[in-house]
């Protein structure tokens, strides 16, 4: 895999470590980050000011809905 063309020799045994870590880092972005752009008013706070769009206090940027 990615591990034995990414890492040097010497640390290629830290390969499955580097891949857990990451799988959880991702996991849990991605969580707390859907989280964050579903929430109406973190939106409104946070992502519409940085991301310079129009106020709606109803709804968050993304819905599943």
């Amino acid at each position: 895999g990615w591990a034995l063309t990414m890492l040097s020799k010497r640390n290629r045994g830290r390969g499955p470590v580097c891949n857990s870590i990451g799988q959880n880092i991702g996991y849990f972005l991605s969580f707390v980050g859907f989280l964050a752009l579903n929430d109406a008013e973190s939106s409104e706070n946070l992502w519409r000011p940085l991301l310079r769009m129009e106020s709606n206090p109803e709804e968050g940027l993304v819905s599943l809905g």
